[in-house]
């Protein structure tokens, strides 16, 4: 598994509402509002938070 570092050179959180585990590399998503947005890029700590990240109704109207 590879994690994601911040500028700090920290590893990142899980984004997932209420997580704590580290964040990886193979579990992101990334949410763009149309194909030249080069989107945000969101970290998981493995599928399960990734794929409820991915279905929520928060990303409607959004690419991903």
């Amino acid at each position: 598994m590879t994690l994601v570092r911040g500028g700090d050179g920290n590893p990142l959180l899980c984004c997932w509402d209420d997580c704590q585990n580290l964040g990886h590399d193979e579990y992101k998503v990334v949410v763009r509002k149309n194909k030249e947005d080069p989107g945000l890029h969101y970290v998981f700590c493995g599928d399960f938070h990734r794929e409820l990240y991915a279905h929520s109704q928060q990303h409607y109207g959004h690419i991903l």
